[in-house]
């Protein structure tokens, strides 16, 4: 495990050096007050902060790495990262089964449902409303999601889901 552990701090270290280096080359007259020399090897502390925004036809993505901590050479950090893709994805009705990739529940099990989920089944339609996140930081938001389910298929989704 300590191993391991020693590998990733030192790829993070790595990955942290190279993203400064990039933004520090290809981006340099565009700084605004950047401290790029705070990259350099000894002086990657606790705090530390890389911001990286990418935007491209239409998809945004915003990447925060937050230094917690620097021992013995290696480096610790947290990552946040959030993306919004603003095209639209073809989805099939068999994507909103029940405990699919997209609904990850059993929405005709009330036992099931997840905090801050509600489900409202009528006879063959179950509305969904609600946001769930799950164990690994994922969101979802269901607005109204309204899924017809005999049994076997899904016959037919209205409503928002994101």
């Amino acid at each position: 495990m300590g191993a391991k552990l020693l590998v990733v701090f030192l790829v993070a270290a790595v990955v942290v050096g190279g993203v400064g280096y990039y933004l520090y080359q290809n981006y340099q007259e565009e700084s605004t007050g950047s401290d790029y020399s705070l990259l350099d090897e000894d002086k990657i502390a606790p705090g530390l902060i890389c911001k990286s925004v990418t935007e491209l036809d239409g998809d945004k993505s915003t990447s925060k790495a937050t230094v917690t901590s620097v021992i013995g050479g290696n480096v610790t950090y947290m990552v946040n990262q959030n993306s919004t893709d603003d095209d639209y994805e073809y989805k099939e009705l068999s994507d909103f089964a029940p405990s699919s990739f997209d609904i990850t529940f059993d929405y005709t099990d009330p036992s099931a449902v997840p905090s801050g989920v509600s489900v409202t089944p009528s006879g063959n339609t179950y509305t969904i409303n609600g946001k769930l996140t799950t164990y690994m930081g994922a969101e979802y938001k269901y607005e109204s999601l309204k899924i017809v389910y005999d049994g076997a298929n899904v016959t037919s989704v209205n409503g928002k889901y994101s």
